[in-house]
């Protein structure tokens, strides 16, 4: 799949996020949109104090589980998308924290591909 043929799509959602940062994440599956989440630097959830984020607010892998409505054991079929952009529009490092990485394997997602500094997308290995 060409995720840069979500990039617009996205980059129109940014203003969703609050913060500093502008993280969105999207569960796909093929090429179908079933989730998307947002950084939120003023909530908390339990969750994420349970996968021991450095700072416990939501982050927008997190979210996009959340908001997702389907029952969660069809996460494993999906993929997740990360992007981050900065505040000029452009894509930047969205890798998933270390908790969010550990939130990803228990939920079943195996499959996450994120935003690189250099406007690329890599896979999570």
């Amino acid at each position: 799949m060409n995720y840069f043929n979500l990039v617009p799509k996205l980059r129109n959602l940014r203003h969703c996020c609050t913060g500093n940062y502008q993280h969105i994440s999207v569960i796909l599956y093929k090429k179908k949109i079933l989730s998307v989440g947002f950084s939120n630097s003023t909530k908390t959830h339990t969750i994420a104090n349970q996968y021991h984020y450095r700072f416990p607010t939501i982050h927008s892998e997190l979210d996009a589980i959340l908001n997702f409505q389907r029952p969660n054991k069809y996460l494993h079929y999906c993929t997740m998308l990360n992007v981050r952009f900065l505040k000029n529009g452009k894509l930047s490092l969205s890798k998933p924290c270390r908790g969010c990485q550990e939130l990803l394997r228990t939920f079943g997602i195996s499959s996450v591909v994120y935003s690189t500094n250099e406007g690329k997308f890599e896979w999570l290995t």
